[in-house]
């Protein structure tokens, strides 16, 4: 098992290797439909990317200035 630690402060639990889509999903269904990407441990990634170990995530949602980077 993997802790995910979120901007709020709060930790999740997942297994390693589980997607951060899936990670997305598992904080609530309307962060999962507006993700486009995440940054881990600050560096940007795909939301098809798996964790595998303890990390911060911060995901990138539609209408922030970073996904307007990203798209």
């Amino acid at each position: 098992m993997i802790h995910v630690s979120l901007p709020d402060g709060s930790k999740r639990e997942f297994a390693s290797g589980t997607s951060i889509l899936k990670v997305a999903e598992a904080i609530g269904p309307r962060l999962f439909k507006d993700a486009v990407c995440a940054f881990v441990d600050g560096r940007l990634r795909d939301l098809r990317e798996t964790l595998t170990t303890d990390c911060t995530l911060t995901l990138v949602t539609m209408g922030t200035p970073q996904a307007l980077e990203v798209l």
